[in-house]
């Protein structure tokens, strides 16, 4: 049996929810990803910590073995991007998660176009944040193109800004 690469969690009654899940699962995620995170939320990210060591343990894992994604989706989860990083040492991926239409596309304002130019700050902010935090594998993210093209760009964009990799939501990515 493969791990699934990540479980995807939602607040804490979500996180009650997937961890009872994960914990019946023969084999747990190695990752849940946490949409729109926010810096006030530590609390939550403590009971997801506390139930994910409690799926550990069950599961003979060593503790830390599952990792938390966290997805920055708001204004001020941008914006304290660190604080968020920083919450859990689970935290194994973190960076700017942006799509056409998207959370952050909505909450910031900013339009989406071929350039990509409206989102650099943005990426390169939350990557630096990255960084600063000790997280080795930034992403970034996500085009929704079925088009191969823009992808490509977007990716090689992302890359020259320092990004080592990114979410990607069709398979022929």
């Amino acid at each position: 049996v493969t791990p699934r690469l990540s479980d995807r969690v939602v607040g804490a009654p979500a996180a009650a929810r997937s961890s009872r899940s994960l914990a019946r699962a023969s084999l747990p995620s190695s990752a849940c990803v946490i949409p729109a995170v926010s810096t006030s939320s530590r609390e939550q990210r403590a009971e997801l910590d506390s139930m994910l060591a409690d799926v550990e343990s069950g599961h003979g894992l060593p503790s830390g073995a599952i990792r938390i994604v966290p997805l920055l989706e708001t204004a001020p989860a941008v914006l304290g991007a660190a604080d968020v990083f920083r919450a859990s040492g689970r935290v194994a991926y973190g960076g700017g998660i942006v799509a056409p239409s998207g959370d952050v596309a909505l909450a910031i304002g900013f339009r989406w176009s071929d350039s990509f130019e409206e989102t650099l700050v943005l990426r390169s902010q939350v990557l630096i944040a990255a960084r600063a935090c000790g997280i080795d594998n930034p992403v970034t993210g996500l085009v929704t193109s079925v088009d191969p093209e823009p992808v490509r760009r977007f990716v090689e964009q992302s890359r020259g800004l320092g990004y080592a990799g990114t979410f990607v939501i069709h398979p022929s990515h």
